[in-house]
């Protein structure tokens, strides 16, 4: 089969040079040499299924992001274990790991072991890396390699790379066929203090671009000489140097115990707020209580009857209760006396003479600093003095009480003298 990976060209280098890190303005370009990128990891995956590697593909953002802290400086392309199977192992990996330490270092990459092509403005690297957070692959690592046995199978692997392959960590770079037996303790003290373990070859960017599309075969040889390193030191169930079973049962245990833990915390929670809300109540209770004994109806506000009961109690208070006058001028006396006189009593009219009906009295007015009196409800019949209106209800001082009374209900008796109170 064809393969659909057609070579880099320079410019596809260029894509990733300094200036271009941080800016928008390149995705486009820097999209389209991902997408190449991975038609290319598509037949390296296919190529280590045959060999029984079974590898999930992935690639780096191609714009600024988290994944790269907003610097596109190179662009990656990884094969590593599946998903189902990172999870598993993240729970491990991420069990100490702060939040501060994850915003630091937000890639994946840093969590497994993996094979990959870094394709920056420099070249391509075509390379097995451990990070040294990648704590389960790191530790297996270094506990196959501190048995003489597996010493000694790292140095075969290593002797069958073909010249330009590099093992190290940090600034311990060597060549991989000058890897010995007395070597390798360094590397793995380095591997500690630094970030990655790599065993790597570079291709330089002037002959990847002379390659063209046979670029892609000299990277797929190269991952088939990187399967069996990748095999060697990525954790496995048969390849278990670490005693990941025992890590996740005290994984399990450790997450029901804090579960336990929270459920126990909200129930205490629930219950003390339950007795704050019951305290509450009571003290609220108590309050009101102690406010109608000392203040008697003041907050309360009786109900409004119906309208038809109203009438029919309102009405007959307004005809009978005694209306009290309001003091006239002086001078008003006589001209009402005499204006009395004036008009002859029903009595000694003429035959045939009828009486006009007076017209009708306006209705009373009932505003601020009027005396009143109540005709309806618990305080029928009690003076006072209003002490403002409001959307058809008057408040009504009662000596030391206030009720608030419907304006229907109350009949005016006068206007309150400035400055006493009822």
């Amino acid at each position: 089969m064809p393969s659909a990976f057609t070579g880099l060209l320079a410019g596809d280098f260029d894509a990733y040079s300094a200036e271009k890190w941080s800016s928008n303005m390149w995705n486009r370009q820097r999209l389209e040499v991902k997408q190449r990128m991975l038609a290319l990891g598509k037949e390296l995956a296919v190529d280590l299924a045959g060999s029984g590697l079974e590898l999930t593909l992935g690639a780096s953002d191609e714009h600024p992001s988290l994944w790269n802290r907003k610097r596109v400086d190179c662009q990656w392309l990884f094969l590593w274990r599946n998903e189902e199977e990172r999870k598993v192992l993240e729970t491990i990996v991420d069990r100490d790991r702060k939040l501060a330490a994850t915003i630091l270092d937000p890639t994946p990459l840093s969590r497994h072991a993996f094979l990959g092509v870094k394709l920056d403005v420099h070249g391509l690297e075509l390379a097995l890396e451990v990070h040294r957070n990648a704590w389960v692959d790191a530790k297996n690592l270094r506990s196959k390699l501190s048995t003489t046995a597996g010493k000694a199978q790292m140095l075969r692997l290593l002797a069958e790379l073909p010249e330009g392959f590099t093992f190290g960590a940090g600034e311990q770079v060597v060549p991989a066929a000058e890897v010995d037996a007395e070597r390798i303790p360094a590397v793995l003290a380095e591997h500690e203090s630094s970030e990655w373990f790599f065993v790597a070859v570079r291709i330089a960017r002037d002959e990847a671009i002379v390659l063209g599309p046979a670029l892609g075969d000299a990277v797929a040889e190269a991952f088939r000489r990187l399967g069996p390193i990748y095999r060697f030191v990525a954790w496995s169930r048969q390849n278990d140097f670490v005693s990941i079973d025992q890590a996740l049962a005290q994984q399990v245990a450790e997450r029901q115990v804090a579960h336990e833990v929270l459920e126990s915390e909200e129930r205490e929670r629930e219950e003390r707020l339950q007795a704050e809300r019951d305290l509450a109540r009571e003290r609220a209770k108590e309050k009101g209580h102690g406010a109608a004994r000392a203040t008697g109806a003041t907050s309360w506000v009786p109900p409004r009857p119906p309208r038809a009961a109203v009438e029919a109690t309102v009405e007959p208070s307004r005809k009978t209760a005694p209306a009290r006058a309001v003091p006239a001028p002086r001078g008003a006396t006589t001209e009402r006396a005499e204006t009395r006189q004036a008009v002859p009593p029903a009595a000694s009219r003429g035959p045939g003479e009828r009486s006009v009906p007076k017209p009708p009295a306006a209705p009373p007015v009932v505003d601020k600093g009027v005396r009143v009196r109540i005709g309806t409800g618990p305080f029928a019949g009690k003076v006072g003095t209003v002490q403002e209106v409001d959307k058809g209800v008057a408040k009504v001082l009662l000596g030391l009480l206030a009720a608030r009374v419907d304006v229907q209900d109350l009949v005016p008796v006068g206007v309150a003298a400035p400055g006493r109170r009822s």
